[in-house]
């Protein structure tokens, strides 16, 4: 396969929220990067939990210029429809020679099940000639907000292509939608995959969606891409983890960084997913 493999920074949620008070300085956006070479691995998606909004130009060019010499290309992603935000995100984007800006149309409630395409048209067209300036694409992720079918049928109304889907494995469980309905809807637009695998367990009451290694769960990832390659679509494949918390957060840092390795095993041996980065001399 053709498919670029990466990490999304939630590939280390727990690590980039840890605190010096419990003995553990958090990750930064600059050890993601050295993370992501020292996997080899060839793209990173710097996403809203590992903001880069208030770093000046200077510090983004850095940034920019050691990811292109490990020979590791830069997505970013930010989270919301505040057409402000959006805006210094593209630009932020386009400082870093980046050309998918990832968004997650959130509705501004975690409780809100519905988001107006009405805004996110709105939204979209006010951004969309900074996309097209700059040589950005749109990745919009598939979200508690809004139904797989609807974020299709926008992207398809929009029809530009600046804008497509960043397609997630799970997220649309929140609106039981199956894993591979969700990829046979969104399939032909994808622009951007985060792939993680889960399982649901019945606890003594309801029902619970836990995260687990790519392979240990009910994620048919095989089937993923072979759906998506059908589109003729070939996007990057960014690894993602739902990690639950262990005892200490020492030991939950250690089964996330255990669990990425598992991940990019899995997809190297039996998916087929090389990801070896080419470094520039």
């Amino acid at each position: 396969m053709n498919n670029r493999l990466g990490l999304s920074s939630y590939a280390y949620y727990w690590a980039i929220c840890a605190k010096l008070e419990q003995g553990v300085a958090p990750m930064t956006a600059w050890d993601l990067v050295n993370k992501t070479a020292s996997l080899d691995l060839e793209v990173v998606q710097i996403c809203e939990n590992l903001p880069l909004i208030t770093w000046d130009k200077r510090s983004l060019e850095q940034l920019r210029d050691v990811a292109l010499r490990q020979g590791i290309t830069l997505e970013i992603g930010v989270r919301g429809l505040d057409v402000d935000l959006l805006r210094l995100h593209l630009d932020l984007t386009h400082t870093l020679s980046a050309h998918v800006l990832r968004v997650v149309p959130w509705s501004g409630s975690e409780t809100q099940q519905k988001l107006s395409l009405d805004k996110l048209h709105r939204v979209v067209d006010q951004i969309l000639p900074l996309c097209q300036e700059h040589d950005i694409t749109l990745a919009i992720e598939n979200y508690f907000d809004l139904p797989d079918q609807e974020l299709a049928d926008f992207v398809q109304q929009v029809n530009d292509e600046r804008v497509g889907v960043c397609l997630d494995t799970a997220n649309s469980t929140g609106f039981l939608e199956k894993p591979l309905k969700t990829v046979q809807v969104l399939a032909p637009h994808v622009v951007s995959l985060h792939l993680k695998d889960f399982v649901v367990t019945k606890p003594a009451m309801g029902y619970r969606i836990s995260g687990v290694p790519l392979g240990q769960g009910w994620l048919d990832a095989r089937a993923v891409l072979d759906i998506v390659s059908q589109t003729g679509r070939q996007p990057h494949v960014l690894l993602e983890l739902w990690v639950d918390p262990d005892e200490t957060h020492k030991a939950t840092l250690r089964k996330e960084d255990d669990w990425v390795r598992q991940n990019v095993a899995y997809a190297r041996d039996e998916l087929g997913l090389a990801g070896l980065r080419t470094p520039q001399t």
